[in-house]
């Protein structure tokens, strides 16, 4: 059999045709992964067909028939594509402080997916508020009660939280914000293309002459660079050598880093 396509991070179901013995199962694993590595399984005596949840990461996966006798052995087994989600978020770019506001939104809508409002900077998982994407589209939030740049997520909750898409926040109003005076806070994606583009959300002082860098670990040369001005997020260039490399917020005064960022480039 050739192979199928399914959104990452949805929930299919799995047709089989097996012995049904006790202890068999329907996995889904990274193709190449042994017998038992599997990434999520559901017993064969729980129905047919078997509902699997696909990783929230894109790739290739492969659905198997697993025997659980003396030794586990595949039985039968077929490729599987996650493809990625069409994801976005709209919402005012600027709210009051404690304020209600609407975030209307596209996105795979698969079981625990959400919509929050973080602090920039913080875990996939963490937020200030959330509305589960199945209550409804446009989701509504509250504004966090202290001013500043927070950024607008869809994060996916399949085997990981998995931020999907992202939207700069700014809340208005009188009073120290969550950001300390001096500082800055980076927020991007974990992996991005060599040679390509990646999206860097900022907070942080935002003066002329600021810049956001990719930099080589251990080295105070700049592989690629933008100014803050040009907008938030910044389209930062990667480098075109693979490797890890660290996303830093530079000042225009002594070009001193206040904020950074790891990044796989692959």
């Amino acid at each position: 059999m050739g192979s199928v396509t399914a959104v990452a991070g949805s929930t299919i179901e799995v047709t089989w045709v097996g012995p049904n013995n006790n202890g068999d199962y329907i996995a889904l694993a990274a193709v190449g992964a042994q017998v038992n590595e599997e990434l999520s399984y559901t017993y064969t005596d729980n129905g047919n067909p078997a509902a699997l949840t696909l990783p929230t990461d894109p790739g290739s996966y492969e659905l198997r028939y697993i025997a659980n006798g003396d030794k586990r052995k595949i039985l039968a087994s077929r490729p599987i594509t996650g493809t990625a989600p069409t994801v976005a978020l709209e919402a005012p770019e600027t709210v009051a402080a404690g304020a209600k506001f609407e975030v209307t939104w596209v996105g795979p809508n698969n079981d625990n997916d959400a919509i929050t409002v973080a602090i920039l900077g913080s875990k996939a998982g963490d937020h200030v508020d959330h509305r589960f994407t199945v209550n409804g589209n446009p989701a509504p939030l509250t504004a966090p009660d202290k001013p500043g740049t927070y950024v607008l997520r869809y994060v996916a909750s399949g085997n990981k939280a998995k931020v999907l898409a992202r939207r700069v926040l700014t809340v208005s109003g009188a009073g120290a914000g969550p950001l300390a005076p001096g500082m800055a806070v980076l927020e991007a994606a974990e992996r991005g293309v060599a040679g390509g583009q990646i999206e860097v959300f900022w907070a942080g002082p935002g003066f002329a002459g600021d810049m956001i860098v990719t930099r080589k670990i251990g080295s105070v040369a700049a592989e690629s660079s933008v100014a803050v001005t040009s907008g938030n997020p910044v389209v930062l260039p990667l480098p075109a050598a693979p490797g890890q490399y660290l996303i830093h917020y530079l000042t225009g005064a002594g070009q001193t880093s206040i904020g950074k960022l790891l990044v796989l480039v692959e």
